[in-house]
């Protein structure tokens, strides 16, 4: 029987979610970490938001390569899929949204700067990193890398080269392509959930309970102090963040599988999450260059509220997009 992917969306969608917080917290209220509230929900929506797409992204990558048969690599079209499904969407979006950014960020255009922000992959970090990343595995594929303890060993190894990576090589340019290697063991992780899915189903009362209540442990650490890093725009992260955004990972899958019910608008975001995502910045930015913004206070109930209304608008604008204007998800569509 085929396997719903339903709560996999909901991942997606979720993690989403976090960025349009987040990014409307920078644009609107930069004093959000002030009020204990917005800590809160900082400290909710942190360990997991978009550490759980990498991991569900992974999920959905070996889930096809492990069911193809011995031997298979992957071909032109897969490679081609990567380039107008990710690469190229970013170009295009990243050069559509430029000049507005700059606009909002009060800064001059340089052409030279406009190459290395669009061509370089610096626009969006977040499907750069994922383009690295999946054009990576993909190579591993092609060369003969097929079981999971070599992307394991990969995994820890990355981990463990990844301080001294960042400290000798400190620009993202290309592509981000730290972040990218960093992503990696949270892809493999992915694929270790699809290899075990059925003993983690055998045993899903006693875990989730267990995901449960350890995520609400590091969610009351985080928000008295806790010293968890864990960015992977930055590549930058301990121990402790690891800890904390293994939990918060664990309990994303847990509630969009087993709680969080089939709703459609989850499902519409996480289906079309990655042009939701380039729509991230901009919404929020807008929203705050409007003259009622500072009337509303930079308190929890206002910081939520802004945060509805640019989701509420991302999701009207991708919808649009993905109907009238589709060829900007994949040139193949012309």
């Amino acid at each position: 029987m085929k396997e719903s992917l339903a709560w996999v969306n909901t991942i997606k969608a979720c993690s989403m979610i976090g960025v349009y917080f987040f990014h409307t917290r920078a644009y609107c209220h930069g004093d959000l970490f002030a009020g204990g509230g917005n800590l809160y929900i900082t400290s909710v929506l942190g360990p997991f938001y978009v550490n759980a797409f990498f991991v569900v992204s992974g999920y959905l990558f070996f889930r096809k390569w492990m069911n193809k048969p011995s031997g298979s690599a992957p071909t032109s079209l897969d490679y081609n899929n990567l380039l107008f499904r990710l690469v190229i969407p970013t170009l295009l979006f990243s050069s559509i949204i430029y000049l507005p950014k700059l606009f909002f960020h009060s800064r001059e255009f340089y052409f030279t700067q406009y190459c290395r922000d669009v061509f370089g992959g610096i626009s969006y970090w977040f499907t750069s990193a994922m383009a690295v990343s999946q054009l990576l595995l993909l190579l591993l594929l092609n060369v003969g890398v097929r079981q999971m303890k070599y992307f394991i060993a990969l995994s820890v190894l990355l981990v463990l080269l990844l301080p001294a990576i960042k400290d000798c090589c400190p620009s993202p340019v290309p592509w981000y392509w730290k972040t990218g290697l960093a992503s990696i063991p949270l892809m493999v992780m992915g694929g270790l959930i699809y290899k075990f899915r059925a003993k983690i189903a055998n045993h899903n009362k006693a875990l989730s309970a267990l995901i449960v209540i350890s995520y609400l442990l590091i969610v009351s650490y985080e928000f008295y102090g806790g010293n968890a890093h864990y960015t992977l725009m930055s590549v930058t992260f301990n121990g402790e963040g690891i800890l904390v955004t293994l939990v918060g990972i664990a309990f994303i899958f847990v509630i969009s599988k087993y709680i969080i019910p089939k709703l459609y608008w989850l499902q519409f975001i996480g289906s079309n999450s990655i042009v939701f995502y380039f729509l991230s910045g901009i919404i929020p930015a807008t929203l705050s260059s409007l003259p009622f913004i500072n009337y509303l206070g930079h308190g929890v109930i206002a910081t939520l509220f802004l945060s509805l209304v640019s989701i509420s608008i991302g999701i009207a604008l991708t919808a649009y997009i993905i109907r009238y204007l589709p060829f900007l998800t994949d040139l193949r569509k012309l």
